[in-house]
């Protein structure tokens, strides 16, 4: 492990350090990962709703979806 940028004889605060810089870069992926699929599944409703609408106006029945 890289030497510890504290005066301190314990590594202890280096691990800690460690931990939340792994941390910030797992929020960091997470956080990325949540606004694409969040963008996806925005794009997706779009067109869900544009095809129900020409569906309605050809008078054709939208089926229903089971849960």
């Amino acid at each position: 492990m890289a030497k510890c940028p504290y005066n301190s004889s314990s590594s202890e605060y280096c691990e800690i350090e460690v931990q939340l810089e792994v941390a910030k870069v797992a929020e960091n992926e997470a956080t990325e990962t949540f606004h694409e699929m969040d963008a996806e599944i925005r794009r997706l409703l779009q067109r869900i709703e544009l095809l129900e609408k020409t569906l309605q106006q050809y008078n054709i029945p939208i089926p229903e979806v089971e849960d």
